[in-house]
C-alpha cells in the first residue's frame, strides 16, 4: 500500500468514498472505503464511522454512480463508459428528491417551539 492517505475521494456530506491504492509484487489495485464524518457532541471533534443512517444510505445511493466511475478511472487511467441504466438514474433522482424534502422539512421544524 502506498501510505494511508486516500488518492481520492467522493463526498456527499457527511458520506465519503475514499479510495486507497493497494500494491503487491505483480500488480495493483484500488480499494475503497466508504464512512461518514460527525461532529462529536461531548468534545466538539470531527470523528468518522462506518456507521450509517437510513438518510447516509440514501446519499450513498445517489453518489453511488460517481464512486464506481472514479473507482474504474482510478484503476484503468480513463473515465468509465457512460453504462448507467435508466433505472439507476430514477433511483438516484428518488434519492435525492427524499433527502430534499427530509431537509426542507427539517430546516422549517427548527423555526417553530414545540
Amino acid at each position: 500500500m502506498s501510505g494511508n492517505a486516500p488518492i481520492d475521494k467522493v463526498k456527499h456530506f457527511p458520506v465519503e468514498a475514499s479510495f486507497f491504492e493497494n500494491e503487491s509484487d505483480d500488480k495493483s489495485w484500488i480499494n475503497t472505503t466508504i464512512s461518514k464524518v460527525y461532529r462529536d457532541k461531548d468534545d466538539d471533534k470531527w470523528k468518522r464511522t462506518n456507521n450509517l443512517s437510513g438518510n447516509d444510505l440514501l446519499k450513498l445511493n445517489a453518489m453511488m454512480p460517481d464512486v464506481i466511475s472514479r473507482q474504474h478511472e482510478l484503476e484503468h487511467g480513463e473515465p468509465q463508459e457512460q453504462t448507467q441504466s435508466d433505472g439507476m438514474d430514477e433511483i438516484k433522482r428518488k434519492a435525492e428528491e427524499h433527502l430534499a424534502k427530509k431537509s426542507q422539512g427539517q430546516s422549517q421544524d427548527q423555526g417553530h417551539s414545540p
